[in-house]
């Protein structure tokens, strides 16, 4: 909880198993990605959510999440999107998320730029 926006994320990601919410969680392909998304997604089965999660395709998609991943998500009902190891730099997702009326959480261990996204939580 000593991390920026800690207790800001836990409520929301409260919020959202007691509203029964669709949850996405969004990965990075890489090992750290990957296993990312793996601990989140069988912690939150654990907590009563299922949550969908995606991984983007490195050929096709590049990294990190970008607005036609937000774009699928309020198509499939998402009203809240965990980044892990990537969204720091994910501007215009962020505000695609939050005009979609979406919620997204952005965890990312990777250097911040000139300009934070306007996410629920960083």
């Amino acid at each position: 909880f000593l991390m920026h926006d800690m207790h800001k994320a836990v409520a929301r990601i409260q919020d959202a198993i007691v509203r029964k919410e669709t949850v996405m969680i969004f990965g990075d392909y890489d090992v750290d990605g990957v296993s990312s998304v793996t601990i989140l997604v069988k912690a939150l089965r654990k907590l009563g959510v299922d949550p969908l999660w995606r991984v983007p395709d490195r050929f096709c998609e590049g990294y990190g999440i970008r607005p036609q991943a937000v774009i699928d998500a309020k198509e499939q009902g998402v009203h809240l999107i965990i980044t892990v190891d990537n969204g720091i730099a994910a501007l215009e997702a962020a505000d695609l998320a939050r005009t979609s009326g979406i919620d997204l959480i952005v965890t990312d261990h990777h250097h911040i730029g000139h300009q934070l996204p306007d996410a629920y939580a960083l």
